[in-house]
């Protein structure tokens, strides 16, 4: 049983329903023949794209064969799939507009006018009434259908735009990169000019303490060249005390010698008076043997006795004195030869004093000259630091320069790029789109959200980490969880789910810690008597900063998170395609 559209059923085995397709089909056939002569580019397009020509007429047929199916138990859904498809398809062919409603005008037109042209042949009236039907519903599907055409160019448009903002917000990268590149040089200018001022302030130290190294210098000099004057002085003094001591000690000698001369003398007359003893002994005793005569001789032979013991007592009175005495020269001979030892000593070690003295003086000389190259040198340094200086101070001003510049222009691309991407979400907002494509959009949803998270760490807005929103109150997370047995059946729901929720956590992360950082410079600012208020939020502060990653850290991991994403969010389309699963 045959149902037309809701319409009277009439007979399985009827043919005429078939027969008045047919000449719809080449009545439109017709039609369109003469409307491509009236339009040639029309034809140059259907010709250009393989089987346009022939997706034309599929098109035809497929609507006309629907008009034709049994509808009993199809639903608004089927319905409206089926509308959404043929609309997508006429779509697909990149037709004028004006050519569609041609379409449409031509098909009414031309079934109302077979329907007319039936009226006077025999019909009975189950198909009189379905030609008659038949253009009403045409009319009445013509705005669905027409409907569906726009929903899908509003796609179409909207994937276009997806497809012309993805480069500039997948270049945000890059241009992030450039913008920190430029803070990074005006950190290490300013880092340079603050050491090149350490060095002007070093130099100029350099500089003043060479200068009174060169002052002490030249007292050396002088003082050393009044030593050497002193020196030699004492140098001639020597020379003459030596030539002094060189008579004291030849005289010293010659008492030396005389002395030996007494003890040889002394020696002579020890002799001399043995042998008077000796003859006195024999004059005594030939006077005691000569008794009476003898006495006389007896007496002087005693007297030259005594005189023999007097003489040796004084030998012995003065060979102890000369021995005295010849020590004490033989201890003043040595002292005197030590003492001339000394001062030939000193002589020398004043000579050698003398030619170091001088040698000394000479390199003071030289180290003055050397002294004052470095004080010449570090003036010139001093003279080319400052210079250095200014032109590392103009360098920063001009990379600062830049840096606003920059900062004013991703401004401007944003205010232009969140209007195109608002016009984007409003033309898929109310739309029926397959979860691929939802998908699709999704990836521009996140690196919009990282394109704010940049432009918040560039200072060039300012953006609350809550508003930044979670992942799970996000169109995307809104959309897992609305779709959640389809993504669940998906191997790449996982790494979707925890790619998706740290790319939120990490941008936020950033935000606050910006935040944080903000607060604690501010409060660094304020009055002294006003930052005690301040210091248990500052500690505050201090814990949460110390308990994140370093913002390069944080960029890394975003950046490889969102590799991660976008790679995943390709993976889930190409799965969602390869199940079918086409919501």
């Amino acid at each position: 049983m045959m149902k037309w559209l809701g319409m009277s059923r009439v007979k399985s085995d009827t043919l005429i329903p078939d027969m008045w397709k047919e000449q719809l089909k080449q009545k439109m056939h017709d039609a369109f023949m003469d409307y491509v002569q009236s339009y040639p580019q029309l034809l140059q397009l259907l010709e250009k794209r393989a089987g346009s020509v022939e997706r034309f007429w599929r098109t035809i047929d497929d609507y006309l064969e629907r008009l034709a199916q049994d509808e009993e138990g199809l639903d608004g859904t089927d319905r409206e799939s089926y509308l959404l498809k043929i609309g997508k398809r006429q779509a697909e062919m990149e037709l004028p507009m004006e050519f569609h409603a041609f379409f449409y005008q031509k098909l009414f037109s031309l079934s109302f006018e077979l329907a007319r042209q039936h009226r006077y042949i025999v019909m009975n009236e189950q198909e009189a009434s379905w030609l008659e039907r038949l253009h009403t519903s045409i009319h009445r599907e013509e705005g669905t259908i027409l409907s569906a055409y726009y929903e899908h160019q509003r796609v179409q448009l909207a994937t276009f735009l997806l497809e012309a903002l993805l480069p500039i917000f997948l270049s945000d990268v890059r241009l992030t990169t450039v913008a920190q590149d430029v803070h990074s040089m005006i950190d290490e200018a300013k880092g340079l000019r603050l050491a090149s001022q350490e060095i002007e302030h070093a130099a100029n130290d350099v500089s003043q303490n060479v200068l009174r190294v060169a002052e002490r210098m030249e007292n050396v000099t002088a003082q050393a060249l009044e030593s050497e004057q002193t020196i030699d002085k004492a140098l001639s003094q020597f020379v003459e005390a030596q030539s002094s001591f060189e008579r004291v000690q030849k005289g010293v000698s010659s008492i030396t010698q005389e002395m030996y001369a007494i003890g040889e003398l002394v020696r002579t007359i020890e002799e001399l008076t043995a042998q008077t003893k000796l003859l006195s002994l024999n004059a005594s005793i030939e006077a005691a043997r000569a008794g009476e005569e003898g006495r006389g001789f007896a007496v002087v032979a005693s007297e030259i006795k005594k005189l023999a013991d007097r003489t040796t007592d004084s030998l012995q009175h003065i060979k102890k004195s000369v021995g005295a005495f010849g020590k004490l020269v033989e201890d003043t001979d040595r002292e005197t030869q030590q003492f001339a030892w000394f001062m030939t000593e000193g002589a020398h070690q004043s000579e050698l004093a003398k030619e170091g003295l001088r040698g000394i003086v000479s390199n003071i000389k030289g180290s003055q000259d050397d002294v004052e190259m470095i004080a010449a040198a570090a003036e010139e340094q001093t003279a080319a630091t400052t210079d250095l200086i200014e032109r590392f101070t103009m360098y920063t001003e001009k990379l600062e320069a830049v840096q606003n510049t920059f900062r004013l222009f991703a401004r401007d691309i944003w205010e232009g790029l969140k209007a195109i991407d608002a016009r984007r979400v409003e033309l898929v907002e109310n739309t029926t789109l397959v979860l691929a494509d939802r998908l699709r959009f999704a990836i521009l949803d996140h690196l919009v959200f990282r394109f704010r998270v940049d432009l918040t760490v560039l200072g060039v807005m300012d953006e609350d980490p809550e508003r930044l929103g979670d992942a799970d109150h996000c169109r995307l997370g809104k959309l897992i969880d609305r779709y959640q047995d389809v993504f669940t059946s998906l191997p790449c729901y996982h790494t979707l789910q925890d790619s998706h929720a740290r790319i939120h956590q990490l941008g936020q992360g950033i935000v606050q810690g910006i935040v944080l950082n903000r607060q604690k410079v501010a409060s660094q600012k304020r009055p002294s008597r006003l930052r005690v208020q301040d210091t248990a939020l500052s500690a505050t502060h201090e814990r949460r900063l110390q308990d994140r990653a370093t913002p390069a850290e944080q960029f890394a991991e975003l950046d490889e998170v969102t590799k991660t994403f976008l790679s995943t969010i390709e993976a889930c389309i190409a799965q969602l395609h390869s199940s079918g699963a086409h919501l």
